[in-house]
Parts: C-alpha cells; structure tokens; sequence
C-alpha cells in the first residue's frame, strides 16, 4: 500500500507517544447541614388591621402601612425559624420585630414582639394575601441558614483537570502545559467547585421533574439557587485530607472493545508559570511543565523540530484529547483513548506582555487539547498547544508555545529528545506495512512488544498486514 499523508503517518507512529495528562484532587468536604428558606413568609402575605392602623404584605417583600396619620411604603423580609421580621421604610427608617401567625380561630391573627421578645400589638387578617410569585422569582428570594445543632454532613470528592502530552526522552520525561497539572489552581477550591457542579445537578434534576419550566427558566433557577448554596460552603464548609497526584494515561478503548490502558504515576520535575502580570494586567505565562514517569522499560517518543522558521501559511496540525466526552473517561473508563487531529496554519508569530512568544494558528486548540504537540509539515513538533482567545466567541483562533519554550525547560533539567530504539522500530514496522511487507511488519512489532508488552497499538499493524 501507499504510504499515507505526513498527517497520517505522524499519527500511527506518535499516537503512542502522546499520553492523557491528568490532575487528580481527592479530599473531603464537611458541611453544617443548611435549611432553605424563603425571605416571603406565605403566612404573613395579606391585609392585617387594629384599630384604625393597616399592615399590608405582598409578595414581591414590599410593605405598606396605612394609619390616621401617615402611610408609609418600604420593604421586608423574614428569617426563620424564629419568625424574625425587618421593615425598612423608604425613608430609611429600619424597625425589627419577632411575630407569630395564629390561624387556629376563624380569622388568622398576627402578634408582634420586640427584639426582647416583649408583646407589641395583635392584628386580625381582613384580606387574606396571593402569592403569585413564578418559580424563578420565588428562587431569588431564598436563603439558607445554618440550624442550631445542625448535622455535619461529610462528602469525598475527587475531581480534577485533563489534558495532553508528550513523551520526549525514552526514559519518561513528558512535556505538557503547567495549567493542565494545577500549577494555578487551589486543590481545595477545585473541590469546592466539584461539590457546587454535583449540587447544579442535583437542583437541575429536582427542578426538570417537579415544574414546568422552559429551558431558560430552568437554567436560572438552577444558576440561582447553586450561587447561594456555593457562597453558604465558602462560610460554613471545611476540607480535610486534601491530596493530588498526576497521572499519565496511554491507551486504548473503542465502544467494541474493552478499555485498556496504563496509568502512570507522575512527578512534576519543573513548571513554568500559567500566568504573569505585567504593569497590573494578567498575561499568559510559560505554561510549561515537565514530568517525570518512571516505567520499567522504554518509552515511544515524538521528534522535536524548531519554530523559529515557522510563519504566517506554514501548514501545522495538533494532535491530543479536547476536552469532549474526557470527563467520562475517567468515571466510567469508556471513552475511547484514540487522539484527534485538527489541522490549520500558522495565522501569525505574536508575543504577549509578558515578552512570551506564541503561534497563532487556525488549526482548533480546545479544551484538552492543552499540552499536546503542534507538528509541522515534516512531522516533528514545532509547539505545544495552550490556549484559545479570552473571547469564547472568536473561532479559528488558538495559540501555542514554540518548542523551544519547552527545551528551555528540559535543558535545564539537562533533558534532551531522544528517539528510543522501541520508536524506532515501530516507524520500522510502519514502513514495511506501507510497502507491504507482512514478514518485516510481524517481526517489527514483536520486537517492539518484547520491549514493551502492553504496547496499545502493536499488535492492530499486525492484524492490519
């Protein structure tokens, strides 16, 4: 058969070579179990009158109060569970009050206190109150609080950051970007940001089954209600035993097959920073690290070229893991591992405030794609992929390092880009498939295998001879 395209070629020989990164926060969130409330108490919704003096309650917690000598306008809310109410009048006057409704006679009642719990004043309900709130309303005005001897609740949580990478030394070194490892980010806000994203699901599920609510409808509510719960954890929440680890993941799973893969504990052995300020504003940075797997036999690896030939037209694609369907990949260990390539050319050289260099390029950098290696037309890797545009809504555009911001790294490290004699003997391998050689492909890929057993994809080029 033909040799395929230098796209092709690049793929079948590297895609052992270019690994999921993942970062992986594990801990335990504690929290004081919250009660929700509504700052509109339906019960005190109504007209309420003694002697000549008018309180009138609505339900978008506005007041009126009506009297010989005065009306005066303004707005209230209320707080469980011991019937705490606060009416502010426009003049800015503020009034606090305990109150009880009592609804056992034939006309409700309402009995108002001061804060020293001192009997005020009774009035009886002439016209009883409507709440005719929607349900988005009625979630804008809903709070949470924390009960007297509230229960703790304990939750752990794992979550995380994916991206890719490559392998650029047959003893384990992988280059990826420092933001796909968490060089920026808290491990315990990542888990914080878990636990909101299960409660949005969680609320989203409630609220899809128990009203009618179109799509936008129920995204606010949702948006809502999460917020509120979010800002209660910052509060009343805790973390313990808060650790992360970094994986690299090789692989292959397809729908019709079973998942198999091999995950490697890694070490970050140096990283550069994901973001710089400069003259008060936040740039990218190097967002660059290298890690470290320690593996008992040899490793594949990419060919690392140069970029500093590389200009506007120049023909370059990526290869990696956007972002779609990953998260499954590792709850359910089903997503297929087989990497995707987007191809472009280089749209322009610009360098950012803080004096990084970039590629801009058309070739699509999504989510995931983070880390993995930009290739020229010969099939070595010219860049690391890193960034899209600040503005979601511009397309075609994404942004990667040049290669030698990754050298920089490994030459301090004292690293260099080597291809491993299992590399080389698959590209062997390769060849002889293309020029139909079964003999020298099975004797190829069996020496890979004897190198590296679990090789993912030595014995497909067999079965494909």
């Amino acid at each position: 058969m033909d040799p395929p395209n230098i796209e092709r070629q690049t793929v079948l020989r590297d895609k052992a070579a270019i690994p999921h990164i993942r970062w992986t926060v594990s801990g335990t969130i504690e929290t004081p179990e919250p009660k929700f409330y509504n700052r509109v108490d339906t019960s005190l919704l109504g007209r309420w009158e003694r002697e000549g003096q008018v309180f009138e309650f609505k339900d978008d917690l506005t007041f009126t109060e009506n009297s010989s000598d005065r009306v005066l306008d303004g707005t209230y809310y209320t707080v469980p569970p011991k019937k705490y109410l606060e009416i502010t009048h426009d003049d800015g006057d503020t009034y606090k009050y305990y109150y009880e409704v009592t609804t056992a006679g034939d006309t409700p009642t309402i009995d108002f206190y001061n804060t020293n719990r001192e009997f005020l004043a009774s009035y009886e309900q002439t016209v009883d109150g409507q709440d005719n709130r929607t349900v988005v309303e009625a979630a804008k005005q809903t709070d949470l609080y924390e009960p007297g001897g509230a229960k703790t609740t304990e939750e752990s949580l794992t979550t995380g950051a994916s991206g890719s990478g490559f392998i650029v030394n047959p003893d384990g070194y992988v280059v990826t970007n420092a933001h796909v490892v968490g060089v920026n980010k808290s491990p315990e806000e990542q888990l914080y940001a878990r636990l909101a994203g299960k409660t949005q699901q969680s609320f989203r599920q409630t609220f899809e089954q128990d009203f009618d609510l179109s799509e936008s409808e129920l995204q606010e509510v949702v948006t809502v209600l999460t917020n509120k719960l979010t800002a209660y954890y910052d509060q009343k929440s805790s973390s313990r035993s808060v650790s992360t680890s970094v994986g690299v993941l090789s692989g292959t799973a397809t729908p019709d097959e079973e998942f198999s893969a091999n995950s490697w504990p890694a070490t970050i052995e140096t990283t550069g920073s994901v973001y710089d300020e400069v003259d008060g504003e936040t740039t990218w940075g190097r967002d660059i690290a290298v890690l470290k797997v320690d593996v008992q036999h040899q490793l594949p690896t990419v060919r690392l070229g140069e970029s500093t030939g590389l200009g506007s037209g120049a023909e370059v694609f990526v290869i990696g893991y956007p972002a779609i369907g990953t998260e499954a990949l590792f709850t359910e260990r089903n997503t297929t591992l087989e990497p995707s390539l987007t191809a472009g050319v280089v749209s322009a050289r610009r360098t950012l405030k803080s004096g990084v260099e970039t590629i801009q390029t058309d070739a699509a950098i999504n989510s995931g794609n983070s880390g993995g290696p930009v290739y020229d037309s010969d099939g070595e890797v010219v860049g690391v992929a890193t960034f899209g545009p600040a503005d979601s809504g511009i397309e075609d555009t994404g942004f990667a390092l040049p290669i030698e911001t990754a050298t920089g790294f490994l030459g301090e490290l004292g690293v260099e880009n080597e291809q491993s004699e299992l590399s080389t003997t698959y590209q062997e391998g390769l060849n002889a498939l293309w020029r139909d050689d079964c003999e020298t492909v099975e004797s190829k890929m069996n020496a890979v295998l004897d190198m590296w057993s679990d090789h993912p994809y030595a014995d497909d080029i067999i079965d494909q001879c």
